[in-house]
This record gives C-alpha cells, sequence and structure tokens, in this order.
C-alpha cells in the first residue's frame, strides 16, 4: 500500500475529463492540481531532484549532506579569511591612524615617564591645525633618524620669549599650569626666538633637561608626524594624554599671528 501523497487528501484525485477542460471557465471552480510525487521517509527523493507543484514553483530540494572534512574545511578558510582581513585592518590601523611610540627619557616629566608607552594619532593634522599646548612626535631635526616627543609653544609668526623663567608669546607673560616647580630650577639668561613660516618652537615640561627648540631650533611641520593621545602602559597609568582646558586656555586663546594657510612653504 503506497502512502498517501503529501498535502493532499487520502483518495486519489482524478484526471480531469475532455469535456472538464473544454468547458467555459467558472470563477467558483477549484483548479485541479496533480501530484507529481508521492515521497515518504522511506522512499526519499535523490539527490538533485526538486518537489514542485504543477505551475513549476520550486518549493523544497532533496541534497545530500556534505561530508564533515568538507565542513570543517569551511569552516578552516572561513576563519583564516577573517583572521586575514583583521591583520589588514590593523596593519593599515598601524601605518596611517595609531601608532604605539616608547617614552625615552625624562625630558616631559611630570607629565610624561622613561619607559612609559603610548599610542600616537597620525591622522589628526590632517583635518585639525597644530594647537599650542599639544604634545606631539617629531623627527629629530638634527637626525630625522630619530624621533622626539616635546610640547608645542611657539606656532608660525609667533614671538617667544624666555625671561626670568618666564615664558612671554608675542609680548605677552604665559602662565605655564602644566610644569612643576621640581623640573624648572634652572634659570637661563633672557632670549627670543621668532617662529618661521611652517615651523614650531617646542620645549619638554622638564625644563630643566630638555633637548629642545631653545638648544637647537625650530621643527618643521613636515616633521610632525603625530600627536601623543593615549597612554597604555602600565596598566596602572593607562588612559588619554592632556591636560584641562582650562590649564591650556592662556597658551591657546592668545591669537595667531598670521593665518597657517597664507604662510610660504618651507625649503
Amino acid at each position: 500500500m503506497h502512502p498517501a501523497p503529501v498535502g493532499v487528501d487520502e483518495a486519489e484525485p482524478s484526471l480531469p475529463t475532455d469535456a472538464e477542460m473544454a468547458a467555459p471557465y467558472e470563477p467558483n471552480l477549484r483548479p485541479v492540481f496533480r501530484p507529481l510525487w508521492v515521497i515518504s521517509p522511506q522512499t526519499p527523493l535523490p539527490r538533485g531532484i526538486t518537489l514542485g507543484d504543477e505551475a513549476g514553483v520550486q518549493t523544497v530540494t532533496f541534497e545530500e549532506r556534505a561530508p564533515r572534512w568538507k565542513q570543517w574545511s569551511r569552516e578552516g578558510l572561513s576563519l583564516v579569511r577573517d583572521v586575514a582581513l583583521a591583520l589588514v585592518i590593523a596593519l593599515l590601523i598601524g601605518l596611517f591612524v595609531i601608532q604605539p611610540v616608547y617614552v625615552k627619557g625624562t625630558s616631559m616629566l611630570p607629565r610624561l615617564r622613561e619607559g612609559e608607552r603610548l599610542f600616537v594619532n597620525r591622522f589628526i593634522y590632517n583635518f585639525s591645525k597644530i594647537e599650542r599646548g599639544d604634545i606631539v612626535v617629531f623627527y629629530y631635526p638634527k637626525n630625522p633618524q630619530e624621533s622626539f616627543i616635546k610640547r608645542v609653544i611657539g606656532l608660525p609668526g609667533d614671538e617667544v620669549t624666555l625671561a626670568n623663567g618666564k615664558l612671554y608669546i608675542n609680548g605677552r607673560l604665559v602662565p605655564e599650569a602644566y610644569l612643576s616647580s621640581d623640573y624648572t630650577t634652572i634659570v637661563s639668561p633672557p632670549r627670543t626666538w621668532i617662529v618661521e613660516p611652517h615651523h614650531y618652537f617646542v620645549m619638554g615640561d622638564n625644563r630643566d633637561a630638555s633637548n629642545d627648540s631653545r638648544n637647537w631650533g625650530l621643527v618643521p611641520e613636515m616633521y610632525i608626524y603625530g600627536k601623543a593621545v593615549y597612554r597604555y602602559w602600565p596598566l596602572t597609568e593607562m588612559g588619554f594624554i592632556g591636560d584641562d582646558e582650562e590649564v591650556l586656555a592662556p597658551l591657546r586663546r592668545l591669537q595667531r599671528m598670521e593665518p597657517q594657510r597664507d604662510l610660504p612653504f618651507a625649503e
């Protein structure tokens, strides 16, 4: 005894006669469907055979399950692809956006200490200007193979003066609340610098032991390749690097002497 067709009554449906096929269409008559397959769990359809209605609409596809080793291979290839994509993204971020650096020396005490590891944003100055008070990483002008980290003090066009341990920019006294009295004990003779176009005057926060613009001059804009934004080591000091706006306000509210975009490029 054959099992009943799927989706139909127990009685076998009769086929329409020629007279019924030639009769005019009556909307109240139900259409007659002829089953194409009789299936059961004991007699499954062969591989690649589909079950459909008479209109040809595909409803079910019967296929054999792929071998286990093929499933593992697909999963393995998918994992390798995801890992490779993650590595490519990390490489692009490292090359163009974020770069880890290692603090060597004590010129930025008390803000940064030797041995700390930082993330530098290499992309930020493509969309914003370098500001006074920014802690930047740059190639040392006397030896571009080395990198220094200092604080920006003077912008292009500024007149920077150090006298009696005080900082003057464009003739105005600038309080430096980000400094510590423990690292500003040495008072040098008064001296003034004029910052050239597309150059910057930088100093370390440890004024007693910093090799900076006071010693070797200005930093070309093209040598500045990033801003220190985050300390990730040691874990106890992890966090964003920066001073309160109130601390930097005396530096940043000073008007720029000349717009950067109107200055000729330095040779």
